[in-house]
């Protein structure tokens, strides 16, 4: 071979080795990304799991805060009055729904009397109560129910924890 062919070849081979390098080393790093987002989300179901109640009890403070708290006119955010309901409540349940207590549907229930309840106050505290919003807070609630049984079902634990 010529002396410049040789050093074409010895190029074109590198280069090659080098894009090789590059793939592999770009496959392990998704990999290892991947992997690290499994872990991440095994650990925050797992202290969802444990700590439920907290954060059921900290969404329904939440809820009931905007709910009560007397405004002249609802604030200018993105998105209508029914879907901030059926998200609201969807977050509600969620918590309760993967972690499933004893008896975690009559905690749905509840939620759905509570709902009802804040909807009957709000007149009282110069809000408006419709039943619509109750509609949005039901459909929120089977929503959260949904996904949670999507999450389950897709991230199967490994710890049995007492219900």
């Amino acid at each position: 071979m010529q002396p410049f062919a040789t050093k074409y070849v010895k190029k074109s081979q590198q280069m090659c080795t080098a894009v090789l390098f590059r793939r592999k080393l770009l496959k392990t790093l998704l990999k290892q990304a991947l992997d690290l987002k499994k872990i991440l989300m095994n650990k925050f179901l797992t202290i969802i799991k444990i700590q439920w109640i907290v954060f059921t009890l900290i969404i329904l403070v939440v809820i009931t805060f905007l709910s009560l708290w007397p405004l002249d006119e609802l604030p200018p955010v993105p998105g209508s009055d029914k879907t901030h309901h059926l998200v609201a409540y969807a977050l509600l349940m969620l918590p309760t729904a993967i972690r499933k207590p004893n008896n975690w549907v009559l905690f749905g229930l509840l939620f759905i009397f509570y709902s009802g309840a804040i909807e009957l106050i709000q007149p009282y505290v110069n809000r408006y109560g419709e039943w619509m919003d109750m509609l949005a807070n039901i459909a929120g609630i089977i929503c959260g129910v949904v996904i949670a049984e999507l999450i389950n079902f897709f991230t199967p634990s490994k710890h049995k924890y007492s219900r």
